[in-house]
C-alpha cells in the first residue's frame, strides 16, 4: 500500500488564534523550522534536518483532517503597530524623529476559533503527505528526523497557540473519513479555499528571509523588503462539499427574433429534444457505442446510475410576473469525467450550437439550439453560489412517503436526504430542508401538475427548499427525474 508521512498536532488549549482553520501546511512547515532552530535545540541542527525538510518539500500537497472549529466571540487588543522601522529609517536619513508612545499602539480585533471539545491528549489536526515511489528512498530515516523536529515544536499559529506534534510513516488513514467531529480537506482544482504548501526551495528561502530580517537595519539605511518564502498555493475542498459540475448553456430559438418555448408542465419534452440532439451529434462523430448509450442516453449500470449527462430545461423565473416558460437549457455533466467523456462534452459545445431541434415523431425542425445571448437574465438563478436553493420543478421521491395513509414527515425527510445523497450532497452538508406541494417561484405550478415519464408517475412529487451549511454552486438537480430537468433548483436573490 502507498505510504504517507503523517504529522499529528495536539493543541494545549481549545482556542486557535490563526486566521484560517485548518492551518495551512505551510504554517506547520514554518513551525517545524522555528521549533528546530529555537533555544539549545537549534545548536543541533545539521545535514539530517536540512535533508529531511528538503525531502518534505518535494512531496505532493497533503490531505488534512481537522476537528470541527467555529469562530468564537471576538475581543479587541491594543498592540504595537510595528512602525519602528519607519522611525529608524527617518533617523538614519538625518531627520529628527520623535516617537510618541500612543503612535506605537494600534487596535487589533481577535476572533479565535473554538475547537470542538474532545478528550485531553487527543489530536486536533492530522496532515497526511502521500509519498511517491520516487521519494520513498530513506522515507523512514527522514520521518524519524521530522518526528524529532516535531517534538521541538512549541506553537502552531500565534505564539499563544501552544501545541505538541509527532510524525510517523503509515499506510492507513489515522482519522478515517466520516469520523464524527472531524472534517477532511483534500487538494482539488475545484476547491474553494486556497492554502499554502511547502515547495522545493522553501527551506533555503526561509533561511534567506530570516537573515534579511535580522540585517535589515544597517549604518547605510533600512531595507524593509524581504525575499519571498516561495510557498506554493493549492486549492483545497472539503470532502463533504459537492464537486462543481461541468455544464453547457443554450437558448431555444425559432429564428433570431423569436424564442422557441414550451410550458413549465411539459419541461421533460424539452429534455427529450436535447437528449436526442446530443446523442445524434456523438453518433455523427462516430463516438464509441458504449459512450453514447451510457453517457448520452443514460442507460448506465445499477452500480453507476448517476454518471451520465443531465438535460435540464430552464423555466424563466426571477420576477413577480415571470411566466415560467422554458426558453433555455443546460447540459450538465458529472464532476469527474473520463477522457472520452470530456472529449464528448467539448464536441457537444461546438456541434449543438446551431443544430436543429426535432421533436419525437416529427421530421421538420421546430427551431435550433443557439449560443446564449444574455447570460445575466435567467441563467444566474440556476448557476450562482448560494446556501439557499428552492425547487423550480418538483422533486420526485424514490419511494412512497405515506405511513398509515398519512404523509409522514420523517419518511419524507429520509427520502429527500436519499435524493440529495444520490446527487452528491452528503447529509452533513445540509442545514435545513423544507417541502410543500405549492411552488416557491412565480410562474411555476403545483408539484402534481408537471408531466413525468410513465414509469415515475406513481411516485410522490414535492417542491423543496434546501439550506446548505455552506454556499453551493449550481446547477442543482435531485430526485428520480433529475437527469431530464425534474427536481431542478434555483437560488433566490437575497
Amino acid at each position: 500500500m502507498a505510504q504517507h508521512l503523517v504529522i499529528t498536532v495536539r493543541f494545549l488549549a481549545e482556542h486557535y488564534h490563526g486566521a484560517l482553520w485548518p492551518p495551512a501546511p505551510a504554517t506547520l512547515f514554518q513551525a517545524l523550522v522555528s521549533g528546530g532552530n529555537t533555544g539549545v535545540a537549534g545548536n543541533g541542527w545539521g545535514d539530517a534536518e536540512t535533508e529531511a525538510l528538503q525531502w518534505m518539500e518535494r512531496l505532493s500537497a497533503p490531505s488534512i483532517a481537522a476537528r470541527h472549529a467555529n469562530p468564537s466571540k471576538g475581543y479587541r487588543l491594543f498592540v504595537p503597530n510595528n512602525n519602528l522601522d519607519k522611525a529608524v529609517q527617518s533617523e538614519i536619513a538625518g531627520g529628527k524623529t520623535i516617537v510618541k508612545p500612543e503612535s506605537l499602539r494600534t487596535v487589533k480585533d481577535v476572533r479565535p476559533h473554538l475547537i470542538a471539545r474532545h478528550s485531553p491528549g487527543e489530536a486536533n489536526l492530522v496532515y497526511s503527505w502521500p509519498i511517491a515511489d520516487a521519494e520513498s528512498a530513506n522515507a523512514q530515516a527522514h520521518t524519524t528526523t521530522i518526528d524529532a523536529l516535531a517534538a521541538r515544536l512549541t506553537a502552531l499559529g500565534w505564539g499563544v497557540d501552544f501545541a505538541a506534534a509527532q510524525a510517523e510513516l503509515t499506510d492507513h488513514p489515522v482519522i478515517p473519513v466520516n469520523t464524527p467531529g472531524w472534517a477532511h480537506f483534500i487538494p482539488a482544482p475545484s476547491g474553494s479555499r486556497i492554502l499554502q504548501v511547502p515547495a522545493p526551495g522553501v527551506l533555503h528561502n526561509l533561511d534567506r528571509r530570516f537573515a534579511a530580517f535580522r540585517g535589515r537595519i544597517t549604518r547605510d539605511g533600512l531595507n524593509p523588503s524581504l525575499p519571498p518564502a516561495g510557498f506554493q498555493e493549492v486549492h483545497y475542498r472539503s470532502i463533504s462539499e459537492p464537486q462543481p459540475r461541468h455544464f453547457l448553456q443554450f437558448d431555444l430559438r425559432v429564428n433570431e427574433d423569436e424564442w422557441l418555448t414550451k410550458s413549465w408542465a411539459k419541461a421533460m419534452h424539452v429534455a427529450g429534444w436535447l437528449r436526442h440532439a446530443a446523442a445524434t451529434a456523438l453518433m455523427e462523430e462516430e463516438f464509441p457505442e458504449d459512450c453514447i448509450t451510457e453517457f448520452a442516453y443514460g442507460h448506465t449500470g445499477s452500480d453507476n446510475l448517476g454518471h451520465r449527462l443531465s438535460y435540464l430545461p430552464l423555466p424563466s423565473i426571477g420576477a413577480r410576473h415571470t411566466d415560467g416558460i422554458v426558453r433555455r437549457v443546460l447540459i450538465m455533466a458529472p464532476a469527474c469525467l473520463q477522457p472520452i467523456e470530456a472529449e464528448a462534452l467539448s464536441l457537444l459545445r461546438l456541434k449543438l450550437s446551431g443544430s436543429p431541434i426535432i421533436a419525437e415523431d416529427e421530421s421538420e425542425p421546430l427551431g435550433y439550439f443557439a449560443d446564449v445571448l444574455d447570460r445575466n437574465t435567467v441563467y444566474p438563478f440556476y448557476l450562482n453560489s448560494s446556501t439557499v436553493w428552492e425547487s423550480v420543478t418538483p422533486v420526485i421521491l424514490p419511494g412512497h412517503n405515506a405511513l398509515r395513509r398519512q404523509i409522514s414527515i420523517d419518511k419524507t425527510e429520509r427520502l429527500l436526504f436519499q435524493c440529495l445523497q444520490s446527487a452528491g450532497y452528503p447529509p452533513e452538508s445540509i442545514k435545513e430542508i423544507n417541502f410543500q406541494p405549492a411552488p416557491f417561484w412565480p410562474g411555476t405550478e403545483a408539484a402534481g401538475r408537471i408531466l413525468v415519464p410513465k414509469h415515475l408517475a406513481r411516485w410522490p412529487r414535492l417542491h423543496v427548499r434546501i439550506i446548505f451549511q455552506n454556499p453551493v454552486e449550481g446547477p442543482i438537480a435531485i430526485g428520480l427525474g433529475r437527469h431530464y430537468g425534474i427536481g431542478l433548483f434555483a437560488a433566490p436573490r437575497v
